[in-house]
């Protein structure tokens, strides 16, 4: 070390000796490892604080949006208590708006409002800043008539099985009965015809109808078109070009009209109806999943590989063939059909009504080599009581490579040469060999209740049937692949 001399204040010379601390070295090394140190341990500090801020503030929002969730759950389910309400269905038929708020900012919402065959419900709850929406469908839960294999509740005529028919399941059939028979020259089988209960006590009464809400929901679509411009286009082609509003959207074109996309239609708690003078064909890979309902005064055609939930469709006549997928409701006045490889499922409405203006016969076909699961049926028109005498009868027809899972009920003949995973209402039963109709009879046709364990809510005119439930309960942004089923698959 090196020192230097100062002179005192008596003059005396000292030799002063600097003494450097290992904290100012030369290069300073430990004074900026301490500050180093210090810095990572700030940092981890804040981090911990920054964290904890953070995880607090994400449970907080889990909390938020868990308690939007369970207040539109809280919402449907008192859309369902309303209904089950004395006369509620008939108070709301133009539509409700239940609400409520809790302390906390927090409240619900839910708009009621027929649509199609069933009743529909858009619930919201919000908590903060956090908002859940549910978009339900609410129809019926079925009777006890419904866990039967066979019911038939037309004239009583004994109901005959010939060739390899079977029935799996109970059968109500009034005091004719049941027994085999001889058809073409071939005699029954020796296997158990019926593996169930025969009923014979009583004749079984045809289904109650009411068609308040289907009607209200016409209503609706009437004055809609008589209040909007209608398009004159040559022919409207929906397609990737095409934009929707972010509400709800109404077309009314006086052309014909075709859906072909690439890209999904899909829209969130909006409502799109097109209404056309013309025929509808939904072709190509058009994917459409949303509540949309198409109307035609002509025809409806869902062909290709078109894939279509949550629709109802309405037209004279409508035809879901090729590879078609359809899941929701389709009502035809006077022919419906579903054929080549189509398949439909759970939650599907696939309904004829009738229509005097035509005269000609209601017919609801089901020859599709694919599977297909729903509701199927036949019925008078909505407010109208069928007269024998003067209204042919309509008729069912389930082909016999046809396999359907769910419910049939048919208000006049249905002739069953397939499979039935379910059960089957209908007046008559017929086999046809022209010029001769074999009424009654089932040849080589499989009834089987037991092969189906589930169940399906019916749709709103089924008056006769239990309290409500729910036939369809989505999000409103669930593609059609992630869209959930109905009740079908499940069991009661």
């Amino acid at each position: 070390m090196f020192g230097f001399a100062t002179r005192g204040v008596h003059g005396n010379w000292r030799c002063n000796r600097r003494i450097v601390h290992p904290l100012t070295d030369q290069n300073g090394s430990a004074f900026w490892a301490v500050i180093a140190v210090l810095l990572v341990t700030s940092l981890l500090f804040s981090t911990v604080v920054f964290y904890g801020a953070w995880h607090q503030t994400q449970n907080r929002r889990l909390l938020y949006e868990t308690q939007g969730q369970y207040l539109a759950i809280a919402a449907l389910e008192t859309v369902r208590a309303r209904l089950d309400g004395e006369g509620a269905s008939g108070e709301i038929l133009a539509g409700e708006i239940l609400a409520g708020s809790l302390a906390g900012r927090r409240s619900w919402r839910a708009a009621i409002a027929p649509w199609g065959c069933y009743w529909r419900a858009v619930c919201t709850g919000k908590s903060h800043q956090f908002t859940h929406t549910i978009d339900a469908l609410i129809g019926r839960h079925p009777p006890a008539d419904f866990n039967l294999a066979l019911k038939l509740f037309g004239p009583p005529y004994p109901l005959v099985l010939a060739g390899e028919s079977q029935i799996r399941g109970d059968v109500a059939t009034g005091t004719a009965g049941v027994m085999a028979g001889r058809f073409r020259g071939r005699d029954r089988t020796d296997s158990v015809l019926v593996n169930g209960q025969v009923v014979t006590t009583a004749q079984p009464r045809a289904p109650t109808l009411d068609w308040s809400v289907w009607n209200a929901f016409q209503d609706r679509i009437g004055q809609l078109r008589g209040s909007i411009p209608i398009r004159t286009d040559r022919t409207l082609i929906v397609d990737d070009t095409t934009r929707l509003t972010p509400g709800d959207s109404v077309i009314i074109v006086n052309a014909p009209v075709t859906v072909r996309r690439q890209h999904d239609l899909v829209t969130q708690t909006s409502t799109v109806i097109l209404i056309a003078s013309g025929p509808v064909l939904i072709a190509g890979s058009t994917c459409i999943d949303a509540r949309c309902a198409i109307i035609s005064d002509r025809s409806i055609e869902v062909a290709d590989s078109a894939r279509v939930s949550g629709v109802v469709l309405h037209a004279p006549r409508i035809v879901i063939r090729d590879a078609a997928r359809f899941s929701g409701q389709a009502l035809a006045d006077t022919l419906l059909e579903v054929k080549d490889r189509a398949v439909t499922v759970f939650p599907s409405l696939l309904w004829v009504t009738g229509s005097r203006k035509s005269g000609a016969a209601p017919v609801l076909r089901l020859t599709s080599r694919e599977p297909c699961a729903g509701i199927a049926g036949i019925s008078p028109g909505a407010g109208e009581i069928r007269n024998r005498s003067h209204q042919p009868p309509g008729e069912l027809l389930v082909d016999a490579q046809s396999r359907w899972t769910g419910y049939l009920e048919v208000c006049g003949k249905a002739v069953i040469g397939g499979e039935v995973a379910g059960s089957v209402q209908a007046e008559l039963l017929g086999v046809e060999d022209p010029p001769t109709i074999y009424l009654n009879w089932l040849l080589d046709a499989v009834i089987d209740r037991k092969a189906w364990d589930g169940w399906a809510a019916l749709p709103a005119f089924a008056a006769d049937a239990g309290s409500w439930t729910f036939a369809e309960f989505v999000s409103p942004r669930a593609s059609l692949e992630k869209r959930p089923e109905s009740p079908g698959n499940s069991t009661p």
